[in-house]
């Protein structure tokens, strides 16, 4: 992906405090240390833009990066950090559940699957919650470099098989750049396709909260 530029915009721990922008977003969802923010550096050719950690959640906010000065990309808390504690669980369900099922300008959500763990119950629970809500979204599996290639292969076709037909399954490493330029391109399919189905929508709106 040609980014020419990549900046960061603010963390969210509020509804409220969304940007209230009508650029069209693309999300990033997965366990932590799923290898979420080295993928993001690896997709915008950035070597911080996302901060990446071995401490599990150490994402604990909506991040928003603009990319290219026309869209955003969002960086959601990892799963890890949600299920420290059942406090913590709830305070994510409110801010994150809301902004996926009602962020009008969100066209597609990016949920990653580590490759050395394979699919677990919170990431089957995000992947159904998105396919019930009617959310367009693709799953990437990351860090295929630590695996043998007939592993990647298998666990893609596992994951297809409960899949609907309309999510793509992406084999991904950051490290090797791996499936990084077909993940480019379903991204930019769906920045089109909000572009020209919808030109002009609506933010987040405080009073729907």
């Amino acid at each position: 992906m040609r980014v020419a530029s990549a900046e960061f915009v603010r963390s969210v721990v509020d509804l409220n405090e969304l940007p209230a922008s009508r650029m069209p977003e693309i999300a990033w969802a997965g366990r932590s240390n799923a290898g979420k923010s080295s993928l993001i550096n690896a997709l915008t050719g950035r070597r911080s833009l996302a901060r990446t950690s071995n401490t599990p959640g150490k994402t604990r906010k909506i991040n928003f990066y603009v990319i290219d000065s026309s869209w955003h990309l969002v960086d959601l808390p990892g799963y890890g950090y949600v299920a420290a504690a059942e406090s913590d669980r709830i305070r994510w369900q409110a801010l994150i559940e809301p902004y996926l099922e009602r962020r009008t300008q969100l066209c597609g959500v990016v949920v990653l699957v580590d490759s050395k763990v394979g699919p677990t119950e919170l990431d089957q629970t995000m992947i159904e919650w998105l396919t019930r809500k009617g959310r367009n979204f693709a799953v990437a599996i990351s860090k295929a470099d630590r695996i043998r290639d007939h592993h990647a292969a298998d666990l893609a076709k596992s994951l297809r098989g409960t899949l609907p037909e309309t999510v793509p399954v992406f084999i991904t490493s950051a490290k090797q750049k791996q499936g990084l330029r077909e993940l480019e391109g379903w991204i930019l399919g769906r920045l089109s396709g909000w572009r020209e189905e919808t030109p002009v929508r609506a933010t987040w709106h405080s009073e729907t909260v």
